[in-house]
């Protein structure tokens, strides 16, 4: 029986941060994640200033757990310790990652939103992104739905209190346009 250890895996701390609407959230945890040998690659991994994201990966139904650090995923099928089922490099790594199932199947799959310009695929693998469109400018804020309940998760963005929203993975004007009540935040 092989190791972690012989399989070429490596014990790695991942210091997760995320941004979800300006909140910045620090979390850390533990986890074992497919490496390449740094001896062999020249490679070296940090995972300070990743993103958490959550997305049905396999279908299941269960919302599990995914990092995006640095271009790369760890995305997992288990809400546990046990090793991501999918780890890939993909989309450009300067963006905002985003998830969503792009085509109705089931399955949650990985996008990056940068600049204005999205970046989605319809598989977790290391292939190209299957749609790249502009929607948004610099400074907006991805969002993900289902916001017209055809059972397809469809684009978004949050600007300076309104969200701008798609029901199309396209380039485009929104479909809808509207302000967040903000009268019912507490103040002080």
């Amino acid at each position: 029986m092989s190791t972690p250890h012989d399989r070429g895996y490596r014990l790695a701390a991942l210091f997760v941060s995320a941004v979800v609407l300006g909140l910045l959230i620090e979390a850390s945890f533990h986890h074992q994640v497919p490496m390449l040998s740094p001896e062999t690659t020249g490679a070296s991994y940090d995972f300070t200033y990743s993103y958490a994201l959550v997305g049905h990966w396999n279908g299941d139904g269960i919302k599990t757990a995914g990092v995006f650090f640095r271009g790369g995923w760890g995305l997992n099928d288990q809400n546990d310790d046990s090793i991501p089922e999918y780890v890939f490099r993909a989309l450009p790594a300067d963006g905002l990652p985003v998830a969503g199932d792009w085509d109705g199947d089931g399955r949650d799959s990985v996008g990056v939103f940068r600049d204005g310009r999205w970046y989605l695929k319809n598989r977790n693998d290391e292939a190209p992104a299957d749609w790249i469109f502009e929607f948004g400018v610099l400074g907006d804020l991805p969002v993900v739905g289902d916001w017209d309940g055809d059972g397809k998760d469809s684009i978004g963005i949050f600007r300076h209190g309104r969200w701008h929203l798609r029901n199309h993975n396209a380039a485009g004007a929104p479909e809808m346009v509207f302000a967040f009540p903000t009268r019912w935040f507490p103040l002080g």
